[in-house]
């Protein structure tokens, strides 16, 4: 018992330190020269979006800066919902919206949306996210580089909600955290239409559904392309947590069903990392019952995660620290939910 002690109680102090490091790296804005982005193409590839697309249009209309320096384009990727309509309605600001005639698929929309688009730097945005209104005006002060990655929020109001938000932020202090890049979104991100182009004549991914951020970092670092990455409130964009577990295991099944074609050394470490740190809890929380020193390496993971999840906002909830301990115990009966078939999320299925 002693040996697992000691082996458990290293994990989670080697966790500690990473989160300490990740942490405090994912704080930092990472600027690339002193040229600035001149004009930007802005594209929302949607489908169906009707229920969930009026933050967004919201937003670009009460932008502190809408400039001729700025293209708005929205591709319609064979919506049946009104969602056309809606941008229609409610959108007060100069925009194009144009109806895909490839493929169905967020891939296809966005590259026929990269072809239409008149400026050297494209912006890709979810239909559904939320932005700050100086948004656009920090936008246009970002550094020249290839590919700008920038931060993307989660954000519940209900209880679990909340709880779904947890594993989100882990990925957002891996993106801004670790040396090199490793992850972005889709949701926000900013790259160069030349770039693109170019490493869209080795793409081989578009027959998955999802994917459009990863295979299209993965190029820029196969091909050593300049890659910046952003993290400040301003450049944040909001999206809503899956409502229910149903929606959850859709969302995290599709993300999952691009590791096997793009694998790699560090996406299997951390895979592995994550297992055999689930395992070391379990194994501590059990052994609790049985000597009580193990509350020890218990209480040094909750700290740890504690610090990783802690800003003004998720403080002020008085759920906080129920939600991060439940998360613990949660999170091991979520990896194996995701092993299990269930409805994929086709929104953005071909």
């Amino acid at each position: 018992m002693l040996v697992v002690f000691v082996v458990v109680l290293f994990l989670f102090l080697v966790q500690f330190v990473l989160v300490i490091l990740f942490t405090l790296r994912s704080k930092a804005v990472v600027a690339s020269n002193d040229l600035i982005i001149d004009r930007i193409s802005i594209l929302v590839p949607f489908h169906n979006e009707v229920l969930r697309i009026d933050k967004l249009l919201q937003s670009f209309n009460h932008q502190t800066v809408f400039s001729d320096r700025i293209e708005l384009i929205f591709i319609d990727d064979h919506s049946t919902d009104g969602s056309v309509e809606v941008i229609k309605q409610l959108l007060k600001v100069p925009h194009r919206i144009v109806i895909s005639s490839s493929e169905k698929g967020k891939k296809y929309a966005i590259h026929q949306g990269v072809l239409q688009a008149q400026h050297d730097y494209i912006l890709t945005l979810d239909a559904d996210v939320e932005l700050d209104a100086s948004y656009l005006e920090r936008l246009l002060e970002c550094s020249v580089s290839d590919m700008i990655i920038l931060p993307v929020e989660m954000t519940g109001k209900t209880f679990f909600e909340d709880l779904a938000t947890i594993e989100f932020k882990w990925l957002q202090v891996l993106t801004f955290g670790s040396r090199k890049p490793i992850l972005c979104s889709g949701a926000n991100l900013l790259f160069s239409k030349l770039e693109y182009l170019n490493s869209f004549r080795s793409r081989t991914d578009f027959d998955l559904a999802s994917g459009d951020d990863a295979f299209l970092l993965q190029k820029f670092i196969y091909y050593k392309r300049r890659i910046a990455r952003v993290n400040t409130d301003e450049l944040t964009v909001k999206t809503e947590s899956p409502h229910t577990i149903s929606e959850l295991l859709k969302q995290r099944k599709r993300w999952v069903g691009k590791f096997n074609r793009m694998a790699d050394k560090k996406s299997v470490i951390m895979l592995l990392i994550l297992i055999v740190i689930q395992m070391a809890f379990i194994t501590s929380f059990i052994l609790t019952f049985y000597n009580v020193i193990f509350v020890i390496p218990l209480a040094l993971k909750f700290i740890s995660e504690t610090i990783l999840l802690y800003d003004e906002k998720s403080i002020s909830k008085p759920s906080f620290f129920i939600v991060n301990i439940l998360h613990h115990f949660w999170y091991p009966v979520y990896l194996i939910l995701l092993l299990f078939p269930a409805n994929r999320d086709l929104r953005w299925e071909r």
